[in-house]
């Protein structure tokens, strides 16, 4: 990246280089980050709607997209913790509809993305359905139990797949009673302060947000796009630039959940599968709604987020105690490459170039 890595630059400079190719005029992109003494940077550049002339702002309320995962298991660790659910549990438990072969699927296999359930975005787009067109909840649920066989046997392969946390959110519902929009807003959201997140369920959204877009195939311009959709667990949270940073900061200072949950969630799952003593195939060190990495020397706990009309990336640096984040309404944006460069800024880390693997897009 051009100018980047130009040594005569400040560190706000370089930061500013992060948004060059963000024009004033056209859909916004906020980069923020806060290391938790409260020392912090902030870069926002665009519109949060083009229409309107509103600017982006610490205070924009934008679709998170995948960055809700982590949420969500969040919501399930606290079950676990209050002994109303165990991991170990087959969701069948909870979810009876489900085929006989869920009954060799665990919690567990659903968090760690091992279940072999094909994901429900997949099978929606084979039955004609548009992303950019709605679905329900319902549907989605009909069509996981409407498949006849899992890809693989659960908890001997890696595959990424957004059924595991739409599941996650139904259980939570009817463990709980309560939807899971409302039992994250007094468990996680209310204690943090984080008075602008919500897990969205009906569209029109009441409040104001950030209004999504894709450049034009046509036209190359940005045209308002968004899908209506309204699935929860696996995405469908709205937040703030200001209020992920106050979650960053639940890592090491906890005001929500505990401490052997923070511990839970920042560690992959096993690579060994203890009964056939063999390895998962396709590994990936996955938490807990989140990858697990060591790029900048320490443990690095991040996500990336793609949805129609946004883009987003969060990462936790553990160690150093920062939190990075990066919020689009434009699914154009990397938003992973953004962070990683602003992480390699802050750390004071050259990295020579971006790892793309962290890119997982919805």
């Amino acid at each position: 990246m051009k100018g980047f890595y130009d040594m005569n630059l400040t560190l706000n400079e370089k930061l500013d280089v992060l948004l060059n190719d963000v024009c004033d005029d056209e859909p916004g992109v906020v980069l923020m980050a806060r290391f938790d003494d409260g020392n912090e940077y902030y870069l926002g550049r665009g519109k949060a709607d083009v229409e309107k002339g509103i600017d982006v702002s610490k205070k924009t309320v934008f679709n998170i997209a995948s960055l809700s995962k982590q949420f969500t298991a969040f919501c399930i660790h606290l079950l676990e913790s209050e002994g109303r659910i165990s991991l170990n549990d087959n969701i069948k438990k909870f979810i009876p509809e489900l085929p006989d072969y869920a009954s060799l699927i665990k919690i567990d296999n659903l968090i760690h993305h091992t279940s072999g359930l094909k994901d429900y975005i997949d099978i929606a787009e084979e039955r004609g359905i548009s992303l950019s067109g709605s679905l329900s909840p319902a549907e989605s649920l009909k069509d996981v139990c409407d498949c006849s066989k899992p890809d693989f046997i659960a908890g001997h392969k890696f595959v990424y797949s957004n059924t595991n946390y739409f599941l996650l959110s139904i259980i939570i519902e009817r463990v709980t009673g309560r939807k899971i929009s409302k039992f994250a807003r007094d468990m996680i959201f209310t204690p943090l302060n984080m008075n602008d997140t919500f897990y969205n369920e009906s569209y029109p959204i009441e409040r104001e947000t950030a209004k999504g877009y894709s450049p034009s195939e046509l036209t190359g311009c940005y045209e308002h796009n968004e899908s209506l959709w309204t699935q929860t667990g696996d995405g469908a949270i709205y937040s703030t630039p200001e209020d992920l940073m106050k979650w960053g900061g639940n890592f090491s200072s906890v005001k929500s959940g505990n401490s052997k949950i923070i511990d839970i969630i920042s560690a992959p799952f096993d690579e060994l599968i203890a009964d056939v003593n063999s390895k998962v195939a396709s590994y990936q060190a996955y938490g807990s709604g989140l990858f697990v990495q060591h790029d900048f020397k320490e443990k690095s706990l991040l996500h990336s987020g793609s949805w129609i009309g946004y883009a987003s990336f969060f990462v936790r640096h553990v160690n150093s105690k920062l939190t990075v984040v990066v919020l689009s309404n434009r699914d154009d944006f990397n938003a992973g490459k953004a962070a990683y460069h602003a992480s390699e800024l802050l750390l004071n880390i050259n990295l020579n170039d971006y790892d793309s693997q962290s890119d997982f897009g919805y």
